[in-house]
């Protein structure tokens, strides 16, 4: 992803100070393109020393070869971003072994690093997405401005939480998005935004499953070391903004492993799974 937020550094001494004004410079944006020419003037205003062109185009050469979503070829003096392209998204997201499975999801790594500059930088951005519609509904665009928050968790995709204003309102929510249907070509950081609004208190709620099944008691506290046992029940505090995440990767946990083909109806798991708010100290 970002240079920057790699735990080993892919380059090192000039070439990593030229290369993360470069990023800088880029990664507003998830489709654009980049020549020598725009190398060399950022390089001038970033008051960053401008080597030879040689070495401006081995630069740029080498941040090719690093990143999935950057088109190079030998005759040309620059390169493009490909908003398609998402191996180094399913990478950091969901894990190496995601890269090449069946069901991976559409994600764009070109629109993921202009996504986590603008949480690095506390800007927002402008992007089109494509909600989920109900039976009866036509595919619609809805178009936001956000400011990005942190990742989250999911089952079937990649999903970051956003800060948005809504319409007509003062106030601002979170609002959790999948990655998958993010128009990525559209996604762009405005540069000149006001600050990001103070994130609102999200009251964390506590997840209880009860259940009589001793074994699936210890199964869930190996697999998930945020429960806590009390008494029959398993209990685990989430973010509110997350409960319905985590209620749909714990029931996809327990179906799949419950029973004799992990295939019984929720119903017939004999488990009982609640959300109730958490009590805070006063």
């Amino acid at each position: 992803m970002l240079i920057d937020l790699q735990a080993v550094l892919p380059f090192s001494g000039a070439r990593l100070r030229r290369l993360r004004v470069l990023e800088r410079r880029v990664r507003t944006r998830a489709s654009m393109g980049v020549t020598l020419c725009d190398y060399e003037q950022w390089l001038e205003v970033g008051e960053v020393a401008v080597p030879s062109r040689r070495t401006l185009l081995d630069d740029l050469v080498a941040y090719a070869q690093h990143c999935d979503d950057v088109a190079h070829e030998p005759w040309q003096r620059g390169f493009t971003l490909r908003p398609d392209v998402g191996r180094d998204a399913r990478r950091y997201l969901l894990g190496a072994a995601w890269i090449d499975a069946p069901l991976a999801p559409a994600l764009s790594s070109a629109a993921l690093r202009c996504l986590l500059l603008a949480q690095r930088l506390a800007r927002p951005v402008r992007f089109q997405y494509r909600p989920i519609r109900g039976p009866e509904e036509p595919w619609r665009i809805a178009h936001y401005e956000a400011y990005p928050l942190r990742l989250i968790p999911g089952r079937d995709s990649g999903y970051i939480q956003c800060l948005v204003r809504q319409p007509r309102k003062e106030q601002v929510k979170p609002l959790n998005l999948n990655l998958a249907r993010l128009a990525a070509a559209s996604t762009v950081l405005i540069e000149d935004a006001p600050p990001r609004p103070d994130e609102p208190f999200d009251a964390p709620v506590t997840l209880v499953v009860e259940t009589g099944m001793a074994a699936l008691r210890q199964r869930l506290l190996a697999t998930f070391p945020g429960f806590r046992l009390q008494g029959s029940q398993l209990v685990i505090e989430v973010p509110g903004s997350q409960a319905v995440m985590a209620v749909d990767l714990l029931k996809d946990h327990i179906r799949r492993t419950t029973g004799p083909r992990g295939d019984l109806p929720w119903e017939h798991l004999g488990v009982r799974l609640c959300v109730v708010p958490t009590l805070l100290n006063s």
